[in-house]
């Protein structure tokens, strides 16, 4: 949603990229969502690109990354995460 602001026509359009970005996410929210504003008003070209940039870099190094920013968070930032 945050790639295409609810628009119809693209959501059909790039319905099987958009699929192998949230499988490639494995449908963790968060990375979804800068995905999606990273991709946002870009052509399929771009789309495809990222896609394969993104595939080089483990899942898991994203988790790590979030793990760590986590960490950084108080007790109370922590609760409200």
């Amino acid at each position: 949603m945050n790639a295409f602001e609810q628009n119809q026509t693209y959501q059909i359009e790039y319905y099987d990229l958009s699929k192998r970005m949230v499988k490639y996410a494995k449908g963790i929210p968060l990375i979804l969502e800068i995905l999606g504003r990273k991709l946002h008003g870009k052509d399929k070209k771009e789309w495809e690109g990222q896609l394969e940039r993104v595939k080089k870099v483990p899942i898991k190094k994203f988790h790590e990354i979030i793990r760590l920013s986590y960490n950084d968070l108080n007790c109370h930032e922590k609760r409200m995460f």
